[in-house]
């Protein structure tokens, strides 16, 4: 199966993106509400410490090409676990893990631990794609899959692997935070925005593939995406939402809100991600202007930024003013 990152750049590329996000950092922080909630919290603000995740990666050119460089001081202290086998450098992985849990980059650097996947070797070793049995439980008890790829290879095996993803999903609390593909003209690809229990990330800018899921994929008809984020590919705009959730996780199996195992729960945690999400001025469900039905909109989300800008802010005031009737 052929898989392809949301975007793909040149080693000296992606050094020079990443070499630029510490001095945009507190633009970054500033752009999905992490000034608001540091001001807010202090010392006590997460940082998605002790938060396990997974980042599934297209390989670059060889199988092997699928990690980030473990020698970068952005990632010092932090463990890294091959999963796929051998594993070398890709400069787009190295972005992505960056933007996702690098140490003065994003918004969750006390992240830990990250089990690295390629994308086929996610597939087959993890989903057990084309394989008997169910898939895999998640490595070291993580909770968060990063996927900035994309694929799609006919609706029969898509709706597979969808339907194995979703069961994954639920059974073992796992959310995937998933990237569309960059540029207005092209289609909502299949794999893996088009499952149920991902949630779909595009770019703040509207630069990204937007629509509803195709024909031949379960559930077809679905607004995608659901949340956007700060990046100028959705390669990076995907981690910084998986780093939000990384955060609202670590908030959530601590007390108070380890006392309800709803808290944790990976479509809570998408739920809370959506309700939170600061809307653009041009935001709009499009309802009805007019009549007895002014005021009532067809579909929930703004077709182009779905439920808006990821903002951890109020996404945690949300989270921790716990389950209401």
């Amino acid at each position: 199966m052929q898989v392809y990152p949301s975007r793909q750049l040149s080693a000296p590329a992606a050094a020079a993106v990443v070499a630029a996000l510490s001095a945009g950092q507190l633009a970054m922080a500033d752009a999905v509400g992490l000034e608001e909630l540091t001001a807010r919290l202090g010392s006590g603000v997460p940082t998605g410490s002790g938060v396990g995740v997974c980042q599934v990666e297209a390989p670059l050119g060889q199988a092997a090409n699928y990690g980030p460089n473990l020698a970068r001081s952005e990632f010092s202290g932090k463990s890294f676990t091959p999963m796929s086998g051998t594993m070398a450098l890709s400069s787009h992985a190295d972005a992505v893990g960056a933007y996702f849990y690098g140490i003065g980059i994003s918004i969750a650097p006390g992240i830990p631990a990250v089990y690295n996947y390629e994308a086929n070797g996610w597939l087959s070793s993890f989903l057990r794609f084309n394989l008997s049995g169910e898939p895999a439980s998640p490595p070291g008890g993580s909770r968060i899959q990063n996927h900035s790829w994309i694929a799609s290879i006919g609706a029969s095996s898509e709706n597979q692997i969808l339907r194995r993803l979703d069961y994954q999903a639920d059974r073992d609390g796992t959310l995937h935070v998933v990237g569309l593909n960059n540029g207005t003209a092209n289609a909502v690809p299949p794999l893996l925005v088009s499952g149920y229990n991902a949630l779909s990330v595009g770019r703040v800018d509207g630069q990204h593939s937007f629509g509803l899921t195709p024909t031949g994929i379960d559930g077809t008809g679905r607004m995608k995406p659901e949340i956007v984020a700060p990046g100028d590919a959705t390669s990076w705009a995907t981690p910084v939402v998986a780093g939000a959730a990384a955060l609202l996780h670590e908030v959530a199996v601590r007390p108070p809100l380890s006392l309800n195992p709803s808290a944790v729960d990976p479509t809570v945690t998408k739920a809370v991600l959506m309700a939170g999400a600061q809307h653009q001025s041009t935001w709009s469900n499009q309802p009805s202007t007019t009549g007895t039905t002014r005021g009532e909109a067809v579909r929930p989300l703004d077709p182009v930024f779905g439920a808006g800008i990821v903002n951890v802010d109020r996404a945690h005031r949300i989270l921790t003013g716990g389950e209401q009737d």
